[in-house]
């Protein structure tokens, strides 16, 4: 720990006080603490002290002591305010005066109630928390399974259909890719007319050939 030695004047006037308060603890409003350690020999009054950390000339120093002090006793009873009250042995005997308590329960009253004092439904804000945002470093540093997923905004229209827009060059491959799909169903179409007309005079043929061979049996 730091101590360091700081030398205290305006507290005592002799140093026979500070001898007599001599290893007392002392504190400044800062919250540095010290002790007293020794009286200086100039000027009187003054000493010599340790703290915790150093001192500023702003700095004040006081000490808390308590002294002894011994209330004076003194009795006076108090016989205009009592109430005598008749007990089953036939003596009597003297009450005080009652309490607050006592006359509400006789006189059936109830204890007032403050408004502010009523307990009332706490109704708590509803929470709103702000949205997480990630910085691209620190996103690029996630492992994949913990980076967030793109999400593409779509606008929906009443009839269910999503709108789609497009650039010129998103425009022109899908130009393309249409053309070439369009290439290929006519070109399927084709083929399948094409074997559709070669199995009708494949069954044709057959058929004949039947008939013939049929022809020479008889």
């Amino acid at each position: 720990a730091v101590v360091s030695t700081q030398s205290t004047g305006g507290m005592f006037s002799t140093s026979l006080e500070v001898n007599k308060f001599m290893g007392a603890a002392i504190r400044t409003i800062s919250g540095i603490r010290g002790q007293i350690k020794k009286s200086l020999k100039a000027p009187d009054g003054a000493f010599r002290a340790t703290f915790e950390d150093k001192l500023l000339m702003s700095d004040i120093v006081f000490l808390r002591a308590w002294y002894p002090v011994e209330p004076i006793k003194f009795y006076n009873p108090v016989t205009s305010l009592l109430v005598k009250q008749k007990k089953g042995s036939g003596w009597e005997e003297e009450l005080g005066l009652k309490s607050v308590g006592q006359l509400r329960f006789e006189r059936g009253l109830k204890a007032p109630q403050k408004k502010d004092s009523m307990y009332k439904p706490v109704v708590h804000p509803e929470q709103r928390f702000h949205e997480l945002k990630v910085s691209p470093d620190l996103l690029k540093s996630l492992p994949f399974a913990a980076k967030e997923k793109a999400t593409l905004k779509r606008k929906h229209f009443g009839d269910g259909l999503t709108a789609v827009v497009r650039n010129t060059g998103e425009e022109k491959v899908s130009k393309l890719l249409q053309d070439l799909m369009d290439i290929k169903l006519a070109k399927e179409k084709q083929d399948s007319d094409k074997r559709q007309t070669q199995e009708t005079e494949e069954a044709r043929l057959k058929a004949l050939e039947e008939r013939k061979r049929l022809g020479k049996m008889k």
